[in-house]
């Protein structure tokens, strides 16, 4: 959507991304949602399944795998350990 919205192809904007940010979009965009999640569970009391769904994730189950990747623990040990 975003390749059509600048009329560049698709391609074209992930090897845009890989240059100058030296890392892929789908890393770019799993990041921005690991930070607004952690925002989310610092300053909320939403269950887990709740922030996933306003980071972007459809799967709770998925979201909390790539939490624990991103962050080095559960979004729950997070939680805690603020």
């Amino acid at each position: 959507m975003i390749a059509e919205h600048v009329y560049l192809h698709p391609q074209y904007i992930g090897q845009l991304f890989k240059t100058e940010l030296n890392q892929t979009f789908t890393d770019y965009i799993t990041n921005k949602r690991i930070k607004y999640a952690q925002k989310l569970l610092r300053q909320t009391h939403l269950k887990v399944y709740e922030v996933a769904q306003l980071s972007g994730y459809k799967s709770a189950k998925h979201f909390m795998t790539l939490f624990k990747q991103e962050v080095g623990m559960t979004p729950i040990q997070y939680r805690q350990s603020l």
